[in-house]
């Protein structure tokens, strides 16, 4: 497992809204 890779996920789960707003 990356720990870059597993940010992104949690970071993607925790704030979905934040992440669709960016793209």
């Amino acid at each position: 497992h990356n720990l870059f890779l597993h940010s992104a996920l949690v970071l993607s789960r925790k704030v979905p809204k934040s992440v669709n707003g960016i793209n």
